[in-house]
């Protein structure tokens, strides 16, 4: 194989990738802005990396966040608190409000106490937006679907649409959408929560 080939064979796998970007982005995806996905943690130690550069990505785009000081109840989690995920309770005893600038999108503060667990049947909302009207990222509770988070709009669960298999892949995929921004992310479902 010649030097001419493997370049031919590059350009044709680079169009391929600039078109499945636009497909997935839309067609005013910038394709030319960089952005890398924070890796996937692996081990515990990894685990606070992760969290670290997921909010330090969230602050540097405008993300306003006031920490609290519950997180380390997370440990000792009863009664409906207990079925989630620990690193998503620790993640939402972290904060008393984690948002955008433009305030019109939010995680929803869990706060301490096991009754502001108020999951809408098997769904918890940990994050709403404004700007497309009743717009919520929720975490299934149960089932064969435990721990995937989804996308629903209007309260209309059974039209939901799965965005990642879990906690860390959800954060993944919002830093990534926040670091591209709302102009490139249009047609994504995340589209509403940067």
């Amino acid at each position: 194989i010649s030097w001419i080939e493997i370049n031919y064979v590059i350009q044709i796998i680079a169009k391929k990738m600039i078109n499945l970007f636009k497909k997935i982005f839309g067609d005013s995806a910038d394709i030319t802005k960089s952005v890398e996905r924070i890796p996937l943690p692996q081990t515990e130690e990894e685990k606070e990396v992760f969290m670290k550069r997921y909010l330090e990505t969230l602050i540097k785009h405008g993300w306003v966040m006031d920490p609290s000081a519950s997180a380390s109840s997370a440990d000792k989690a009863t009664g409906d608190l207990a079925v989630l995920d620990p690193d998503l309770l620790k993640f939402l005893l972290s904060f008393k409000t984690l948002g955008n600038d433009s305030e019109d999108a939010w995680f929803v503060e869990l706060g301490t106490q096991p009754d502001n667990l108020a999951p809408w049947e098997n769904h918890l909302f940990i994050m709403e937006s404004s700007v497309i009207e009743d717009s919520t990222i929720s975490v299934i509770l149960q089932g064969e679907d435990k721990g995937k988070f989804i996308y629903c709009n209007e309260d209309i669960h059974e039209d939901a649409e799965v965005v990642a298999d879990d906690f860390f892949s959800f954060l993944q995929l919002h830093a990534y959408c926040v670091e591209l921004g709302k102009d490139i992310i249009k047609n994504n479902q995340l589209w509403p929560f940067v």
